[in-house]
């Protein structure tokens, strides 16, 4: 089972920062989760929640500010003790930053988070800017790599339209057999389902229609240990297990 570093290494540095990612790959896990969304001016960034509150020392709308005063801000996420830590790390990245710096590094799973219509298209283009599409048709398990995931199916199809040979997979809540039909019927190839909704069977059904199976929401190194036992693809974590 992969382990896919949760918004980089998330459990020991602030989440979805270059540090974070940077700390992932230092301890070995080259499979890096992160959220896009949107800024006024529509540059993609790297940042979870549509608000800025959480993890940055700004308020506010990601969506509302440019990405002039994105650059400005420090997303440490309530880590203060990172006096030695670079701050160019510690800021909010943009989507190039991420691709200019671990393409050729690491398997990357973008996750389209902004609901905005032209985010697929923004996104598309940053990867076919940033030379990232070269590694479209490496395997799931293999690093480098990239995926697109979603929870907003619309949102997953819309990039698969544009980009049909990059692997695309769906994230869910719960599991059924229907969502794997789904899925299989629209080409996509995998599925991601909350961890506490896994079901072996299921993993079987969709692994005979070569459907990857990953999971998200692991918090619990019991929850993990019952995962490895299920033959799923792989599960985002924010530790190293």
């Amino acid at each position: 089972m992969i382990n896919i570093a949760h918004r980089g290494l998330s459990a020991i540095a602030p989440e979805n920062t270059l540090y974070s990612f940077d700390r992932a790959l230092q301890s070995g896990m080259n499979h890096l989760e992160f959220d896009i969304q949107l800024s006024s001016d529509k540059i993609p960034v790297v940042i979870h929640d549509d608000r800025l509150d959480r993890t940055t020392n700004l308020v506010g709308k990601v969506n509302e500010r440019t990405i002039a005063e994105l650059r400005k801000a420090q997303a440490l996420n309530n880590f203060n003790s990172l006096h030695n830590v670079d701050k160019k790390l510690l800021g909010i990245p943009t989507l190039d930053d991420l691709l200019i710096r671990y393409t050729d590094k690491a398997h990357l799973y973008i996750e389209l988070k902004s609901p905005d219509h032209a985010l697929p298209e923004i996104v598309a283009e940053s990867l076919i800017k940033n030379n990232a599409l070269k590694y479209s048709s490496s395997p799931p398990q293999s690093a480098p790599g990239l995926t697109i995931i979603g929870f907003s199916l619309e949102q997953v199809l819309r990039s698969k339209y544009l980009l049909p040979k990059v692997k695309h997979g769906w994230l869910r809540y719960d599991l059924h057999e229907i969502d794997i039909n789904l899925v299989s019927n629209l080409e996509l190839d995998g599925i991601y389902p909350f961890v506490k909704n896994i079901k072996k069977d299921l993993v079987h059904f969709a692994k005979k229609k070569n459907i990857v199976v990953g999971v998200w929401g692991v918090e619990t190194k019991k929850e993990y240990n019952n995962l490895l036992s299920m033959e799923v693809h792989g599960a985002t974590v924010n530790w190293v297990p």
